[in-house]
């Protein structure tokens, strides 16, 4: 069924409103349909101000978000940084795991690192200058948008203000929880937040220059897990985690003092942990270091190896 056609976002009727969420409710695992309805909502959703898509976000940019992000790999990278730039925290409200999207994104249309690094710098520059609104202060009627959350996120990190930072947090969960609510999504506001940390510390951490190795290991970890067979057997002799366990596990707590999240404990910079454990498994001569923080390609989400560290 087509869309009806549009020129500029407005308020929907009941019946109007019944007919546009049915019409592209309907679309979705159709990518001919999929493809057809956001290039309707495309122009006009691109050429509104981030104040009225914020005004239509359970309608209009809902659906241009969720039609968006269904198709993303298919996208040029002009079309995802706009995309982005407007609608990650949207996509994160949705469930969407945006830094796998993104990764994946970057991994299948890239033949070689300097592609990749073109897609990344484009992608990246949009979404760093992203004035998208992600939830509106009630008490002050203002509001707090993409490039501000950006903004405390390199203040903290120049500051090293572990109170400031916990409670600007929890005030963006707070702000957040309204939009939570409002959008009928099925998450909780402290899991958009880690998310929405998590992804923009990716963007504002992870320069071009480096950006294909990350998504190498992102990707592909067993690759990076893999040893010569003498290496393996050599190893293998002689059980890692009975024999090396005190090592890793200062290894693991200097990790955490440089790379971890003051307030959440969580490790931000993947890249630089990454990097270091390759130096120190180097320094030691111990191939397990490097596995002692991994990608969990079915979580889709970094883990300490506790088996290492027993």
């Amino acid at each position: 069924m087509p869309l009806p056609t549009i020129s500029q976002l407005k308020q929907l009727s009941p019946d109007e409103l019944t007919q546009w969420s049915t019409t592209i409710g309907d679309a979705f695992g159709d990518p001919a349909l999929e493809e057809e309805y956001f290039a309707v909502l495309k122009p006009v959703v691109e050429g509104a101000r981030v104040d009225e898509l914020y005004t239509y976000r359970e309608t209009w940019l809902q659906w241009y978000t969720r039609l968006g992000w269904e198709q993303l790999v298919s996208l040029s990278p002009e079309d995802v940084a706009l995309l982005l730039s407007k609608t990650l925290f949207d996509a994160l409200l949705y469930d969407t795991d945006a830094l796998r999207e993104i990764m994946q994104y970057l991994e299948f249309r890239s033949i070689d690192d300097e592609m990749m690094q073109k897609k990344y710098h484009t992608i990246r520059s949009a979404v760093l200058s992203a004035d998208a609104i992600v939830c509106k202060k009630q008490k002050e009627n203002t509001f707090i948008r993409v490039g501000d959350v950006i903004t405390q996120m390199k203040t903290f990190e120049r500051t090293e203000d572990s109170l400031a930072e916990s409670e600007y947090y929890a005030e963006l969960q707070e702000c957040i929880e309204a939009e939570v609510v409002r959008a009928g999504a099925f998450i909780e506001a402290f899991e958009v937040v880690e998310r929405l940390r998590e992804v923009l510390a990716f963007f504002v951490g992870v320069e071009p220059k480096n950006i294909y190795s990350l998504v190498q290991v992102a990707m592909y970890p067993e690759q990076f897990r893999a040893r010569a067979p003498e290496a393996q057997a050599a190893v293998e002799s002689v059980p890692a985690a009975e024999d090396n366990s005190a090592l890793y596990k200062d290894i693991q707590h200097t990790i955490l003092q440089e790379f971890a999240d003051q307030t959440t404990g969580k490790l931000t910079n993947i890249e630089g942990v990454m990097e270091r454990l390759n130096v120190l498994a180097d320094q030691y001569g111990d191939d397990w270091i490097r596995d002692l923080y991994y990608y969990d390609e079915g979580l889709g989400t970094f883990h300490w190896n506790d088996e290492l560290l027993q």
